[in-house]
């Protein structure tokens, strides 16, 4: 019996181990890695460019594809809020059924263990704010060269290598 208890003891703390690191990966450095989404003004401008571009839209056209872009924004802003704090209150759960499998020792540990993402997390998010502020940014969207030519991270001209189509543009991309 003390045996089997051992084990199950074992299976849960690697469980634990594995959420926790699941966790840290998710709010941690990996974090970091992913290219960060551009403001959304900055979609907003880039997008209209490339229409004028692609479509040749007269100076009338180009004012009335500006405002219905612009009306957009505010929704496009909304989205991201909702999606980023629908995710929270999924990881609010997560650290609740967490906290449930913990023993009385470890759930202090895991309070600072939280406490020090969240100082983290709200760091990074400075970081990026000042960031966007002064116009830079982390991992900036691959552009193409305006002569059509490909630039680093961009497909070659005619499409990737093998023959095989791109898939079909994002919007704003």
């Amino acid at each position: 019996m003390n045996f089997k208890l051992r084990s199950v003891a074992v299976l849960v703390a690697i469980f634990v181990a594995g959420a926790a690191t699941g966790v840290f990966l998710a709010f941690g450095p990996l974090r970091f890695l992913a290219p960060r989404r551009p403001p959304i003004a900055a979609f907003a401008n880039r997008h209209l460019d490339q229409l004028t571009r692609a479509l040749d839209l007269s100076e009338k056209q180009r004012t009335q594809v500006e405002s219905l872009i612009k009306q957009t924004e505010a929704r496009l802003e909304k989205a991201r809020r909702e999606a980023r704090d629908s995710t929270m209150i999924v990881f609010r759960e997560l650290n609740t059924q967490i906290k449930a499998v913990l023993t009385a020792e470890q759930l202090p540990k895991f309070d600072a263990f939280q406490q020090e993402q969240t100082e983290r997390w709200r760091e990074m998010e400075r970081m990026h704010r000042s960031r966007t502020e002064r116009g830079g940014g982390r991992n900036p969207l691959p552009q193409p060269d305006p002569e059509g030519s490909a630039g680093p991270g961009m497909p070659p001209p005619g499409g990737p290598p093998g023959g095989e189509p791109l898939p079909p543009p994002l919007p704003g991309g």
